[in-house]
């Protein structure tokens, strides 16, 4: 049983859903002085309520697969209507919100479970499957109601936040062909921005997703060139070294993340590696004329240097 103001603006806005009123002329107004015995037998009189019921009513519809496309508009559509109204669409989207009624690129889930592709969101879909609104389904015209969405609970935009991080991270994906350069720098902001992470770091480490100019490594593997003792690394060129060219400066703040996957930062690390590949060629009696002098070069810049590569000096001595 409905006031007459927005018992009126209430069926004008909803399409989707028949609302059965009370049919006060018929009873020449006399049911709000019964207005207690009414409640007792379940007749609802709140505007929330009747909103609910609405929503409840949709949900029903969506659980027996009749919920279709286009009450999905009407349901917006209503939303928008009832702000545009000054009246609260809250218990209307509270019925709604938590069902699995709305269809994303990997089946239906719950409003607050969707996201709008937009390019913001490229990086994050190289490197995770996310449910995105699947708008080959609803059509373009679903984008005109990106306030009634968010409201919905969908994710619209990406949003520099630990709960969009931890949606890249609990739907990861890895294809060493997907990796990016901002792939990567958005691996590093998830691991700062979505602490703790211990699994997905221990996932990281074991997977090759480091750009080297050897071609993809595993962060163990993998170094990281320092100003100051990058000829020890250009010595050899089957060193695996982070691919500067490709990455540019987007990974650079990320150094403390790099190191958490295990990326060898560390000139003793560097010098004992370099040294094991000098052995292995000296072995082999492959040891090129340009690795000669490289690492002759490498000695005059690093003799005087402290730390000094010990293992390295040693190894040339003996």
């Amino acid at each position: 049983m409905s006031s007459s103001e927005w018992g009126n603006l209430l069926q004008n806005g909803s399409s989707c859903v028949d609302i059965p009123m009370i049919g006060q002329q018929f009873y020449q107004n006399e049911m709000h002085a019964y207005k207690e015995e009414l409640q007792v037998i379940g007749v609802r009189f709140e505007f929330g309520e009747a909103s609910a019921y609405i929503g409840r009513r949709l949900m029903s519809m969506a659980a027996s697969n009749m919920l279709t496309r286009q009450h999905v508009y009407e349901l917006l559509r209503l939303i928008r209507f009832l702000q545009q109204k000054v009246l609260s669409p809250s218990k209307l989207v509270n019925s709604v919100k938590d069902g699995r009624w709305m269809k994303s690129t990997l089946g239906y889930r719950s409003p607050s479970c969707c996201i709008i592709y937009d390019s913001d969101w490229a990086a994050a879909s190289c490197i995770s499957t996310q449910p995105f609104l699947d708008v080959g389904f609803y059509g373009e015209s679903i984008l005109d109601y990106k306030q009634e969405l968010k409201l919905l609970g969908v994710q619209v935009g990406f949003e520099n936040s630990e709960k969009v991080y931890k949606l890249v991270i609990d739907n990861f994906k890895f294809s060493s062909s997907s990796i990016t350069s901002d792939a990567t720098a958005l691996i590093l902001k998830c691991i700062r921005y979505a602490s703790p992470c211990d699994d997905f770091l221990r996932k990281l480490r074991d997977l090759k997703w480091l750009k080297t100019n050897v071609g993809f490594r595993a962060p163990g593997e993998s170094f990281l060139l320092d100003q100051e003792w990058e000829c020890l690394l250009k010595v050899f060129d089957v060193v695996p070294v982070v691919d500067s060219w490709f990455y540019g400066s987007k990974i650079s703040p990320y150094k403390e993340e790099l190191k958490k996957t295990g990326l060898i930062t560390g000139f003793d690390q560097a010098s004992k590696t370099v040294a094991n590949i000098f052995k292995q060629m000296v072995l082999k009696s492959s040891l090129t004329k340009a690795s000669v002098l490289a690492l002759l070069a490498c000695y005059r810049k690093l003799r005087t240097c402290n730390p000094i590569p010990v293992d390295l000096f040693n190894c040339m001595r003996s």
